[in-house]
């Protein structure tokens, strides 16, 4: 035990404790479900891409049809051709994806349903099985269509000068795609086993629910799959552009590392072991899983695994989880210890706008005893936040339950409790969840 505490002591010096900024993410990211991908987390497989204009011809102009089918029934909905699929449906904001670069290219989600009550063909998509989807690609008066699962609305990514791709790595009796709006032909992708390196006409792209990301090459038509040989040539844009995605900094003297605790992803082989990566390593290194460590004081920590909570020793490549009971997020001030927010709601069904929700302060000694105290019960419309980045030891909560915005605050590891009015010149830093500087001169509450 003493080594362990002296290692895990010792980490604080090794990772950078986060800014301000970085709290509102982390902050975030705890509210929500975790992913292990940040794009096309809920692709399906499909049988299968067909191109279809009138004559068979790509990028042909369409001719006008005929608005919303009036026939019914099964048969009806069977029988219409992909056009007429996309020709009733509305154009809906955010099932679009469009060029990001001026190009005037775009592919809509479209949809004919069969509504199960009247037998009637309509023309948005209703939940029903009975439905046929397309995509829809659009450049000036060209038009294309892609018959698709109903699963693969936003799965479509715009790679620049008009291309998008449809990435689905090792999936049985699908091909990846490109889609060149321009000339309205598709490429099959030829998944490789390749290290690729950044260049021109490589894109990092989703690929599917287990990967982190896959490589596409437009010049060659190859999609290889993110290793760890080729992430570190790709770490640095990873972290810079994917925010979102599970990727954590450490710092060893000046050297910048990332970690990422669930790996590569959750596929067939060793995808999903913590790995340790920075641009200068010639791959990225897995860090071993060590045993539960106790919530020292001062420790740094990253989020790991399924709401867990990791420290890292950079030197012994090692990543332990820390012995904390169940809360829905901690501070990453744990100046004087372990401290965190528990939020409980109704104890049957589905949490519901109006219900009642207890909002209680955790915190966790050296030994592991766990202390809280219930800062408030409020509606789920409104908020309880940790107040995170303070320079002291003091456990700080934003309510925003009812009036002004409260701070309740203890100085003394829970002993005794303030709630104080923070003024409306604190609202931003309310909003991210960060604790605003001077409020130990704000007003207590009476």
């Amino acid at each position: 035990m003493p080594d362990l505490r002296s290692y895990v002591a010792g980490l604080e010096r090794e990772i950078v404790a986060p800014d301000l900024a970085e709290l509102e993410r982390v902050a975030t990211a705890r509210r929500r479900v975790r992913a292990t991908t940040w794009v096309a987390a809920a692709v399906l497989a499909i049988a299968g891409f067909i191109a279809l204009v009138p004559d068979g011809t790509p990028g042909r102009t369409l001719p006008a049809v005929t608005p919303t089918p009036t026939a019914t029934g099964l048969a009806a909905l069977e029988a219409l051709e992909l056009r007429e699929i996309a020709d009733p449906s509305p154009a809906i904001p955010d099932m679009i994806t469009r060029a990001d670069d001026g190009h005037p290219a775009s592919i809509r989600y479209a949809a004919a349903c069969l509504d199960d009550a009247t037998g009637v063909l309509v023309g948005t998509l209703n939940g029903s099985a009975n439905c046929r989807v397309v995509w829809e690609v659009t450049n000036g008066d060209k038009r294309l269509y892609l018959p698709v699962d109903a699963s693969q609305r936003n799965s479509a990514q715009y790679l620049g000068d008009g291309d998008f791709v449809y990435a689905l790595w090792g999936g049985a009796g699908t091909k990846s795609v490109i889609i060149d709006a321009d000339t309205m032909t598709m490429t099959p992708l030829v998944e490789g086993q390749r290290s690729p390196s950044p260049g021109a006409g490589r894109h990092l792209v989703g690929c599917g629910f287990d990967h982190l990301a896959c490589v596409v090459d437009v010049r060659t038509g190859h999609l290889d799959l993110l290793d760890r040989k080729s992430l570190p040539a790709w770490i640095t844009e990873i972290a810079a552009k994917h925010g979102h995605m599970p990727i954590e900094v450490v710092r060893r003297g000046r050297e910048l590392l990332h970690v990422l605790p669930d790996g590569l992803g959750r596929g067939p082989r060793d995808d999903s072991s913590p790995l340790l990566v920075s641009e200068r390593m010639p791959e990225a290194v897995p860090l071993t899983i060590g045993p539960p460590s106790l919530p020292e004081a001062g420790a740094a920590w990253m989020p790991c695994g399924e709401g867990g909570t990791c420290i890292v020793d950079v030197e012994k490549r090692t990543m332990q989880q820390v012995e904390l009971p169940q809360a829905s997020e901690w501070a990453h001030n744990t100046i004087d210890g372990f401290w965190g927010l528990q939020l409980a709601g109704p104890t049957t069904g589905p949490e519901r706008e109006g219900d009642t929700i207890r909002a209680t302060a955790v915190w966790v000694d050296e030994r592991g005893k766990v202390s809280t105290h219930m800062l408030v019960d409020y509606q789920l419309s409104t908020d309880v936040t940790i107040a995170d980045g303070g320079t002291t030891g003091a456990m700080t909560y934003y309510d925003r339950t009812s009036g002004p915005t409260r701070l309740h605050v203890s100085t003394d590891r829970g002993r005794t409790w303030r709630v104080l009015t923070a003024p409306a010149s604190a609202g931003d830093d309310v909003d991210n969840g960060r604790l605003s500087s001077g409020w130990e001169a704000w007003p207590e509450v009476r």
